[in-house]
Parts: structure tokens; C-alpha cells; sequence
């Protein structure tokens, strides 16, 4: 189980890696990967910070993976690349080539093409 925000004990505690996720319940019974997990865990430690003193992060993604493989579990693979798709590519032309297009949303248009091979610097 995985304690919401409210949980106060957390903030008192200096270890809270035992209080965030019971790994092995949680795989078992949810059927999750340790990226769910994970997943979860950032949301936690968003929620929490500023309420305790420090969140060791990189000890805490140790303690999960020990939790795992001592229950067992394999380790997470890494998910498939996004398939990049003629919709997509024609999505992200007309981004690139808007006027009205600035910042993030033309750079990651520009990345896509480039991505899918097509030629971002005619855009420019």
C-alpha cells in the first residue's frame, strides 16, 4: 500500500522508504512493474516534499529493487520507442511551418522530423 500525502508519519520519519510501497504485496496484488511502482513513487515524493527534512530518492529506487528481487520479480524493461506515424509527421510539418509556432512546441515538431528522418532544416 502506498500512503497519500496525509500521511504524517512519513514526515517524521528518517528511513521512509519502508513506509512508501510494501513491494512484493503490491506486485502480487496489483500485477504491476516496477515502473508502476516507480511511477507511484514520484508521485509520493512530489507530494511530500517540502514536508520532510530530505528524500534520499536514489536510496529509496535501491530499496524498491532489492524489495523486488528478493520477492522474485523481474526487472523492468525498457518500453518500446513511439512509433512515429505519417499522421504524426504531417502533424508536426504543419507545427514546424506555422509562423504562429514558437518555443517547446516547435522544437519537439523539429525533433520528430528529424526522428523520423524527414528533413527538419526545411522547416527551419
Amino acid at each position: 500500500m502506498i500512503p497519500g500525502p496525509h500521511d504524517t508519519r512519513a514526515s517524521r520519519a528518517g528511513d521512509i522508504a519502508p513506509l512508501l510501497v510494501d513491494i512484493p504485496t503490491t506486485c502480487r496484488l496489483t500485477g504491476k512493474s516496477r515502473t508502476y511502482i516507480y511511477d507511484h513513487l514520484d508521485q509520493f515524493r512530489s507530494a511530500l516534499i517540502g514536508r520532510t527534512r530530505m528524500i534520499d530518492y536514489r536510496s529509496i529506487r535501491e530499496w524498491v529493487d532489492r524489495q523486488l528481487a528478493e520477492a522474485g520479480h523481474a526487472p523492468a524493461t525498457t518500453p518500446p520507442a513511439p512509433t512515429i506515424t505519417p499522421d504524426l509527421i504531417a502533424a508536426a510539418e504543419a507545427v514546424a511551418m506555422s509562423p504562429r509556432a514558437m518555443g517547446d512546441a516547435r522544437a519537439l515538431a523539429l525533433r520528430v522530423l528529424d526522428l523520423a528522418g524527414q528533413d527538419g532544416e526545411a522547416a527551419r
